[in-house]
């Protein structure tokens, strides 16, 4: 983590839904780091094109994986991510499922295959098993009872909370917010990251307020959204 991120806290991650390279480099220009969403965004898989443009913006290009799926894993690194978001994150199994598939053996099993040199990404084996970020989703009541034993998973940089998926599978919204918390105070205890997803400008200053370590202010749709109303507004 402080080797790609640094000491900065929160870190500010611009989260990229759109499948434009030009909006990409737009949006993350100023964010620490900027995640390709490839579970709900509308690029079907990473590219090295869409991780340079982020590159471009002087950020650290990450993606939100579609699933916790070894293939999906490597074909993101291979494009350039130098790190993954993994959605259903549900217990320790899980978390050093995910590790073992960012890794290279002898530490995992991710598939060697250096068909394309990624400028700005290691250049062994060795060098992007130490690089690479891992952070589990929390997003169930099951990962949630058991985000002390993920956090501690040898590999795993940090967890991420989804509150959105996390509030639906509570069902009680009165209990979201000590689930949250929860999550922030186990993972500290084996002296990890947290990171979640905000949206706003105003939920991520709270987050930050919380000791949140990375935080999401904005999506690229919602602030090409906010620009497009602003600019109706100051026409008309």
């Amino acid at each position: 983590w402080l080797r790609l991120l640094g000491p900065s806290s929160p870190v500010r991650a611009a989260w990229l839904m759109m499948d434009s390279t030009a909006s990409f480099r737009v949006s993350a220009a100023g964010a620490h780091v900027g995640v390709v969403d490839l579970q709900h965004g509308l690029l079907p898989h990473a590219t090295p094109a869409a991780m340079a443009s982020i590159r471009d913006a002087a950020a650290i290009p990450m993606v939100r994986l579609s699933a916790n799926d070894p293939a999906c894993i490597s074909r993101a690194l291979d494009a350039g991510a130098m790190g993954v978001i993994c959605p259903m994150v549900n217990n320790a199994l899980d978390a050093r499922r995910l590790v073992a598939s960012t890794r290279f053996p002898p530490d995992g099993v991710r598939s060697f295959g250096p068909a394309l040199s990624v400028p700005g990404t290691p250049g062994s084996p060795s060098e992007a098993n130490a690089a690479v970020i891992a952070l589990p989703m929390i997003e169930t009541r099951e990962a949630v009872s058991a985000c002390g034993e993920i956090a501690g998973v040898d590999g795993v940089d940090g967890l991420f909370i989804g509150p959105m998926d996390l509030g639906l599978a509570l069902g009680d919204p009165s209990e979201l917010q000590g689930a949250i918390e929860r999550v922030l105070q186990e993972t500290r205890k084996h002296g990890k990251r947290v990171g979640i997803y905000s949206g706003t400008m105003e939920d991520a200053e709270l987050r930050s307020q919380q000791g949140f370590d990375l935080v999401v202010p904005f999506t690229d749709i919602a602030a090409l959204r906010a620009g497009a109303n602003a600019a109706e507004r100051a026409t008309w």
